[in-house]
């Protein structure tokens, strides 16, 4: 992971407009932290272990969200649950989306918005706090469901809080 050819073409991936801008570095941890967010991203979980193995961090939020917050947000329950069993910590605050979107946001909060029903029950399975206010808007999981339109969600959410 650490040869040139395992950062190549990133630039290819970089983020539309709308997004902070990232100046992404050669640094061999960046490169493998993003592998594995991708991975999660696109539920590649028998990936995971060999990209841990090499150095890569399930906590790593390496730009616009750690490994957990997209798979969450992306309905990958499999790759959810395998990030979980690498230690990945369930209640982290990380970043997601745009500038005005996500700053100190648990994978839950994204996951109830996107209306990922399957994703937050494994997270709050998991041991997920559903009261977690993030840090732009103040909104726990419940708020969060009914802004996504998600209302069954966000009654569960409250009954679980």
């Amino acid at each position: 992971a650490g040869t040139p050819q395992a950062g190549a073409h990133r630039a290819f991936y970089r983020p539309h407009g709308g997004f902070p801008a990232w100046e992404p570095a050669d640094d061999p941890q960046e490169v493998l932290d993003e592998a594995l967010v991708w991975a999660a991203k696109s539920g590649r979980v028998e990936v995971f272990q060999p990209l841990v193995d090499l150095g890569a961090d399930v906590n790593a939020d390496p730009y616009r969200g750690t490994p957990l917050t997209w798979a969450a947000v992306n309905g990958r329950v499999d790759a959810v649950r395998a990030l979980i069993d690498l230690g990945a910590e369930v209640d982290r605050l990380g970043t997601f989306g745009g500038p005005d979107h996500g700053a100190g946001v648990p994978a839950i909060n994204v996951a109830a918005q996107a209306g990922q029903r399957e994703v937050v029950q494994a997270l709050l399975d998991a041991g997920a706090d559903p009261t977690i206010r993030d840090a732009i808007h103040g909104g726990a999981a419940d708020g969060w469901a009914e802004f996504g339109g998600h209302l069954e969600l966000s009654a569960l959410l409250r009954d679980r809080s």
